[in-house]
This record gives C-alpha cells, structure tokens and sequence, in this order.
C-alpha cells in the first residue's frame, strides 16, 4: 500500500538544517543503534531505526544533544485500514545505568526499572512562549528600579540648583545619570534580542516537534521527539506507543572522545 505523505512536516533531508538548533551546546556523548536493531535500508544515514507492527512503519533517528536533552527524529506511516492516534508525550526510553548508579539510586531494593518520558510538546510550546512574553515585557516596560533610578536623578537635578556646584560636579553627576540611563536602554535592548530569539525558536518548534494528532490511513506523520539527557546511560532503549503497542529502538550512548 502506498503511502501519501500529505502530513508530512518535516522529512529526512530537512535535518541538515538544523546546526543552530544543536550548536548551543557541544555534546560529549553520542548516540548509535545498538546491535541487533532493524535500521532502514532506505535510508541514507546508518543510524536510522526501524519497527514494524500491524502494518504500521516507525523510524526514529538520534538527531543529537541541547544542554537538557536528547533529540530524536521520529517517522511513523499508517500503511493499515484505520486511523491511529500519535501521543508523543507517552513514548519513553528504559537507560541502561552502571551498577553503582543502580545502586545509589535505589539502595537495597529491586523494584522496577525507571523509564524516562520524553518532553510533552505542547508544554514545550507553553514554555518558550511564557518566556517569550515576559522578555518581551520587559524589552518595551519600565521596572520599578528604573523608575526609583530617574527619581533619584530628577531629585539631584532639583537639589542641585540651591547648590554651587563645580563644573567637574555637574559632568561628574550627568555622566553618571547618563551611564545609568544607558544602562537601561542596554537591558531593554539585551531583552529585545532575547524575544527576538525566543520568537524564532518558537515558530520553529511550532512546525518540528511530533504532536499529538490522528494520522489516517496511508498517511506520515514525522517530526523531533525530546527527551530529558541520562548521560550515564550506556545504552537507551526508547519505546514509542501507538494503539498500546510497543516499538522498541535500543541505541547505544558512548562518550565522545576531545
């Protein structure tokens, strides 16, 4: 059965593009599929992984690190008769710990093992854009320190008049009144290039992330998936959930060597 890619967001070749998203911070280890785990032949890159069930087509590809998190790039095909809901904030990721870090995280107990959910998408969305109004408030606002600041200085322009001060003391006061007026121009400016970055990285995300959605018959849903980083991990065994069933992908996590 072919498959229409009619919901396709964001396509292998697309991920490219993506050196600003990951340059913010170097990463010091490395994703690979483990040994044993189906890749696509199809595809270009080696490290793409490959489940299939009930004919449904799940690719996940390791994308790479941001300072918090890993990215993964997710492609899933509905090749079956029916509709299939796509929830990414229920896919996880089962690391595989050194036995010390087993043992301080659960001394003397063997409970089940932790599972790691991956980031909900849309409060990632919630969060870029709570950040990016209050940067943008205070890009084009008064704080309450400016305010108490040009009051200090409307006071020492009046107190000067009944006082004979020296030329040196007038330059001197308006020097420093002008420093602390730059100063706030500076944060407001700094603000602006913040929301200004926020604002880019929003309507970004808006476009890459996997949300949830329906994907009907014959058609492709892709986009990143973000999990929170276990860089003591060995080994990630990252299940993605669709109609209750398990696709498991196992990627070993090594140490990139500077």
């Amino acid at each position: 059965m072919a498959i229409r890619v009619s919901t396709l967001r964001w396509g292998w070749a697309g991920i490219a593009g993506l050196g600003w998203l990951l340059a913010a911070c170097a990463p010091s280890y490395y994703l690979k599929p483990a040994p044993g785990q189906a890749t696509d032949p199809s595809s270009f890159s080696t490290n793409v992984g490959l489940a299939e069930a009930d004919s449904l087509e799940v690719r996940l590809q390791f994308i790479g690190y941001e300072k918090t998190a890993i990215i993964f790039s997710a492609d899933i095909r509905n090749g079956s008769d029916r509709p299939v809901q796509v929830a990414p904030e229920t896919f996880c990721y089962l690391p595989t710990l050194p036995r010390p870090a087993v043992a301080s995280a659960a001394p003397g107990t063997s409970g089940p093992k932790p599972y790691v959910l991956a980031l909900n998408p849309e409060v990632q969305l919630q969060n870029l854009e709570a950040r990016l109004d209050r940067h943008a408030r205070k890009a084009s606002g008064v704080s309450f320190f400016e305010l108490l600041t040009v009051a200090t200085h409307v006071a020492e322009d009046v107190s000067s008049i009944k006082k004979k001060e020296t030329d040196q003391q007038i330059a001197e006061r308006e020097d420093r009144h002008a420093q602390n007026n730059q100063y706030f121009d500076e944060q407001r400016a700094d603000h602006a290039d913040q929301a200004a970055a926020l604002y880019q990285e929003h309507h970004s995300k808006q476009h890459q992330l996997l949300r949830r959605r329906e994907v009907g018959p014959g058609e492709r849903l892709t986009g990143f998936v973000y999990f929170p980083r276990t860089d003591v991990a060995s080994h990630l065994r990252v299940v993605v959930y669709l109609r209750e069933r398990p696709f498991v992908f196992d990627f070993n996590q090594a140490k990139v060597k500077q």
